[in-house]
């Protein structure tokens, strides 16, 4: 599978597009930060209209295999990660990503 076919890596760059007119600032950083805040805003949906720290916390925890567009995160009491998917990335001499 090719990140292209991965939903949430098109979504990033859709949103890269319309909001920050730079698709250029688009990497593994801006990514992963897109992730993190669709996980969080279904944490805070999760939650429901009365918030609280414990309502997010318990919400959160309650997130299992959640999707975020073909990226899966799963949290609990005891796992605050999310997910255990590990990449390598190689970087040109000239600054390019190679992989």
């Amino acid at each position: 599978m090719t990140s292209r076919q991965i939903l949430v890596v098109e979504d990033n760059e859709r949103n890269m597009k319309l909001f920050c007119d730079i698709l250029q600032a688009s990497g593994f950083g801006t990514l992963e930060g897109f992730i993190a805040a669709k996980v969080m805003v279904e944490g805070l949906r999760r939650a429901g209209r009365n918030l609280t720290r414990e309502s997010f916390v318990r919400a959160m925890e309650g997130i299992q295999d959640y999707d975020a567009g073909g990226f899966k995160v799963t949290y609990g009491p005891g796992n605050r990660s999310g997910s255990k998917f590990v990449d390598l990335t190689i970087i040109s001499k000239d600054q390019k990503f190679v992989r």
